[in-house]
């Protein structure tokens, strides 16, 4: 790519970042996967016992983080209550001050993360 070229790309991603960087303070970003490993191959499972589709640890122990600046999740901590996807729903309506669904699964975590 000429030189030319590139600069102007520099100057794109560099005006975009500027553009968008206070977005990050605001933004929720939350990490999770669905369950635990499979069968089959052997994947690395932190030692629990059991796997995806078991009642055991490593069937359903997985990781979740959430990232927040604004709202105030910035340092790294562990929870030890049973939480699961359900309970997004409930939780992030109460963050953007909406009411869940009468009918929802789950309850908010909001206070956990606070």
């Amino acid at each position: 790519m000429p030189a030319t070229r590139r600069g102007a790309l520099a100057s794109g991603i560099s005006a975009t970042t500027t553009r968008i960087a206070h977005l990050a303070r605001d933004t929720l970003v939350i990490f999770m996967t669905d369950n635990g490993s499979t069968f089959g191959q052997v994947y690395y499972n932190a030692g629990m016992r059991g796997n995806k589709t078991t009642l055991w640890e490593g069937g359903h122990r997985v990781p979740c983080f959430f990232h927040w600046p604004g709202g105030g999740l910035t340092e790294p901590r562990d929870v030890d209550g049973l939480t699961e996807v359900q309970d997004l729903l409930p939780t992030l309506s109460e963050i953007c001050g909406f009411d869940a669904p009468e009918r929802c699964d789950g309850i908010s975590l909001s206070p956990i993360l606070q």
